[in-house]
C-alpha cells in the first residue's frame, strides 16, 4: 500500500505543473487562429483591422438588414405587421440594421485587437529571423537566380 501512495504522491507535483503550463498558448499561430475559429470572421459580419464603426456599416449594411428582415420573418412570419414595418420603413431597417451592427463590432472589438497584437507580434519574430539571416543569406538566392 505504501508503494502506492509513493507512486500518487510523485504523479500529483507533475501534473499540478502540467495543468499550469496549460493556459499559455503554444505559439503565436496557434492564438491568432483559436481566436479567428471563435469569432467565425467572415467579411459581412465582422469589422475588418483598424475599421471604424462607421465604415464597418457602411461596407456591411446590406448584410445587417438582410439579416434582420430574414430573422423577422423566420419569427413573425412574412405578413406579420413586424415585417411589413421593416420592409416599409428604410430609417426603421436601418436603425436596427445599425444597432445590430454596434453590437457584432462591440463583441469582437476586444478579440480582433487581440489578434492585431498577435500579428504584430508574429511579424516582428518573423523579422527578428531574417535579421538573424543576415542580408547575405537573402542575396544569395538572388544570386542564384540572375
Amino acid at each position: 500500500a505504501d508503494g502506492g501512495e509513493g507512486e500518487s504522491k510523485s504523479a500529483t507535483p507533475s501534473a499540478a505543473r502540467a495543468r499550469r503550463k496549460r493556459p499559455k498558448p503554444k505559439s503565436l499561430r496557434e492564438e491568432m487562429s483559436a481566436l479567428r475559429e471563435r469569432l467565425g470572421l467572415d467579411a459581412d459580419s465582422t469589422p475588418l483591422a483598424g475599421e471604424s464603426l462607421r465604415d464597418f456599416f457602411a461596407r456591411t449594411t446590406r448584410y445587417w438588414s438582410t439579416r434582420l428582415l430574414d430573422e423577422a420573418v423566420a419569427e413573425h412570419g412574412e405578413d406579420s405587421e413586424h415585417v411589413r414595418e421593416l420592409a416599409e420603413e428604410p430609417k426603421v431597417l436601418k436603425r436596427r440594421a445599425f444597432e445590430a451592427a454596434q453590437e457584432r463590432y462591440r463583441e469582437v472589438e476586444p478579440d480582433l485587437e487581440r489578434l492585431r497584437e498577435l500579428e504584430e507580434q508574429q511579424k516582428a519574430a518573423e523579422d527578428e529571423a531574417a535579421a538573424r539571416r543576415g542580408p547575405a543569406g537573402r542575396r544569395g538566392g538572388a544570386a542564384h537566380r540572375g
